[in-house]
């Protein structure tokens, strides 16, 4: 299940639209990602638009771990083109941004694709490329929101290649049953066909995961080498406490809607108050504005009014969480 369906229904609706343009692309999946990253995207003290730099050029948005109104310069800065917009038409732009010496890491993104810049490699700019990242892949709002992270030092690029060959490797490794797997590998010794072609794009596409993409394949020959079966499936990653309320409240809500009013803050389809929300499938609004604290309660109460997630176990950013596990 993607991280973030809403997101990636999203995606794929306006890639049709012609008229999407790049303030469309800023607004609708732009700003949503740097949200999950921990940034708050109406407050310009973090996130600055428009800023002129020293060449007097204006790129799109300038990120600050502090304040704008406190800092020099800013830790990172991204220009944002119109979904679908060809990147490489804009890499000289990247260039003339990088030569404003505004911050050390520059971002250009349609929205789709997204390339991480590091201003301290020399020119050419194909030197400097640090990440190339799609949305639609496996676990790309993981790696996002781990490179775009505020609460970062500096971009960690190894774990986003690990979290990028996680997700490719447990997506490949869940899509053919265990015991078929195991059957396939005592006779030849090989992993089944879709799990090899992820191991070998996983290593030719993250090559800073190797180690990690090597213990995992040995964990996964262990498992398949034993007579039981595989541990638990990993937990659902979600990249913000808000994410994960979401999704498992719209499953529930989609399964049945009064159990989960119980629980969830469900508002009506032409709500347009300033409580934070995200719309379910039959047009009400899901609420998600509430503490991390506040959430994991109300993802404890779901489990209490849907059996069927309690021991379920999520993971936020780097923290694991069971549903239910604290129910008397």
């Amino acid at each position: 299940m993607p991280e973030r369906p809403g997101l990636l229904e999203r995606l794929d609706r306006w890639k049709e639209w012609p008229s999407f343009n790049e303030d469309a692309t800023l607004l609708g999946l732009v700003l949503p990602i740097l949200e999950e990253a921990g940034y708050d995207p109406f407050n310009p003290e973090e996130v600055f638009p428009q800023a002129r730099d020293n060449n007097n050029l204006k790129p799109d948005l300038l990120l600050y771990k502090g304040s704008a109104r406190q800092e020099g310069g800013p830790y990172m800065v991204i220009e944002v083109k119109a979904l679908g917009e060809d990147l490489k038409k804009h890499a000289n732009q990247v260039v003339q941004y990088m030569n404003g010496g505004q911050a050390r890491w520059y971002v250009l993104t349609n929205g789709e694709t997204w390339e991480f810049y590091d201003r301290a490699r020399p020119l050419p700019l194909a030197n400097c490329l640090r990440a190339r990242i799609q949305l639609a892949d496996p676990g790309a709002l993981r790696a996002l929101s781990l490179l775009l992270s505020k609460a970062a030092a500096e971009p960690p690029f190894q774990k986003a290649q690990e979290a990028l060959a996680e997700a490719l490797l447990a997506q490949a490794a869940e899509s053919v049953p265990f015991e078929e797997q195991k059957r396939a590998y005592d006779l030849t010794g090989h992993f089944v066909k879709p799990l090899q072609t992820a191991v070998k794009e996983a290593r030719e596409r993250f090559p800073l995961a190797e180690p990690f993409v090597e213990r995992w394949v040995r964990e996964w020959e262990a498992k398949l080498q034993g007579n039981t079966p595989p541990s638990p499936p990993s937990p659902r990653t979600f990249p913000s406490w808000a994410e994960a309320l979401f999704t498992l409240g719209a499953e529930c809500y989609g399964s049945d809607p009064a159990k989960a009013r119980q629980v969830l803050k469900v508002l009506p389809p032409n709500y347009a108050g300033p409580l934070r929300h995200k719309p379910l499938p039959d047009g009400h609004k899901l609420c998600v504005q509430f503490s991390a604290k506040d959430i994991r309660r109300q993802l404890n109460k779901l489990a209490r009014v849907f059996p069927h997630l309690k021991g379920e176990r999520i993971r936020v950013r780097e923290e694991e969480f069971t549903l239910g596990a604290d129910l008397q």
